[in-house]
């Protein structure tokens, strides 16, 4: 929910932003943890906060005195544990970095060797392929050699119409063969 003090400040920033009306008295649960989620950004540069700055701001000690019509507002410094959590979460930076590398490694490895295998079994079920093609071309009596040999291609070529020539009879597969590749 938005604290607001002075009511006419409020109106004057609703018009010039209409979408934050809605926000006057909403309220967001676990704002806090909402705020550790989700301001980590990747922002550089001056005067950028991050989420141990936000969290070094909002939990300082405001210090009200109030005499007759004096009021002023003492912030305290952050302690010397605070500074260490942070220059302790600065380091862990890098060493998240560094475990992201070695995990996209590992990756780039696996990844090798599931196409080295996958290369290796093609080749494989090539030979396995072309050993069929020939043996249903023994089958076919009656074509020429330069039918023969475009027949070889492109049924090697296209490997899913080797078990239709192979459920033909043999009358009907050089009409098929030659019909096709045409």
């Amino acid at each position: 929910m938005i604290n607001v003090e002075d009511e006419n400040a409020w109106n004057e920033y609703v018009k010039s932003h209409e979408e934050a009306k809605r926000f006057r008295f909403k309220v967001i649960p676990n704002w806090d943890d909402i705020v550790d989620i989700c301001s980590k950004d990747r922002a550089s540069g001056v005067q950028v906060e991050h989420a141990f700055d936000a969290d070094d701001v909002m939990s300082k000690e405001a210090n009200v005195n109030e005499n007759s019509s004096d009021v002023y507002i003492d912030l305290e410094e952050p302690n010397s544990a605070t500074k260490k959590k942070v220059q302790f979460t600065r380091a862990n930076k890098g060493k998240d970095r560094e475990g992201m590398m070695n995990s996209m490694k590992e990756v780039a490895e696996s990844l090798k060797d599931f196409v080295q295998v996958s290369r290796k079994r093609m080749e494989g079920n090539a030979q396995a392929v072309v050993q069929e093609v020939l043996t249903e071309m023994e089958m076919i009596t009656d074509i020429d050699e330069e039918q023969s040999y475009k027949a070889i291609n492109w049924l090697i070529e296209n490997p899913s119409k080797i078990p239709v020539l192979k459920a033909l009879s043999s009358s009907k597969k050089k009409r098929y063969l030659l019909s096709s590749m045409s």
